[in-house]
């Protein structure tokens, strides 16, 4: 099943362009729109709520749709039927894109973000570390933003790594992005 407007273009061999859902007017304009209702097409499956959320990263501008957004909000709780493999991949790869910020934004203000990481999350320290990064030219790099998101705090990040099954180098990362000075002990 076509998922957005905008990936449901087809072409013959010789070029021309199948367009039945104005994905072309969509891309144009950056907007990620479900084909048909919002609803209907995450409950057929939940992970697209992320996909919504990442390719608004990538490819959206402006304000994410606002009957996605809703849908999204009103079905997040699907979310925890999802594998953790399913669920890191499309946030890590949210998270690479140049400009993550305005799909995180949109994550939280729908509640999608509490129910993917429960608890407390550093929304404004990633977007300061994004801004680092545009400054230094710096490719983006997921796991640190994920890292940023979160509190400072062992347990919390290897409770993350572990819902996401994170491969153990990321795991290793998360963790050790999550010392604070708490975890230094005293000086011997």
């Amino acid at each position: 099943r076509v998922l957005f407007r905008s990936n449901a273009l087809y072409a013959s061999e010789d070029g021309e362009v199948f367009d039945y859902f104005g994905g072309v007017v969509d891309l144009h304009a950056g907007h990620v729109r479900f084909v048909g209702d919002p609803k209907t097409r995450i409950r057929e499956d939940y992970l697209r709520i992320l996909r919504l959320f990442r390719f608004h990263a990538w490819y959206g501008k402006g304000e994410i749709d606002a009957d996605a957004l809703a849908a999204a909000s009103a079905e997040k709780s699907g979310l925890k039927t999802l594998s953790g493999e399913r669920v890191q991949k499309e946030l890590l790869r949210l998270l690479e894109a140049k400009e993550p910020w305005p799909g995180l934004a949109a994550m939280a203000q729908a509640g999608v973000l509490s129910e993917l990481l429960p608890g407390s999350l550093h929304l404004e320290r990633v977007r300061r570390l994004i801004a680092i990064e545009a400054a230094l030219s710096r490719r983006p790099d997921a796991v640190l933003r994920l890292a940023a998101l979160l509190p400072d705090s062992i347990e919390r990040a290897r409770q993350v790594a572990d819902a996401l099954k994170c491969s153990n180098a990321d795991r290793e990362r998360l963790v050790e992005c999550g010392v604070s000075d708490e975890r230094i002990g005293p000086a011997l």
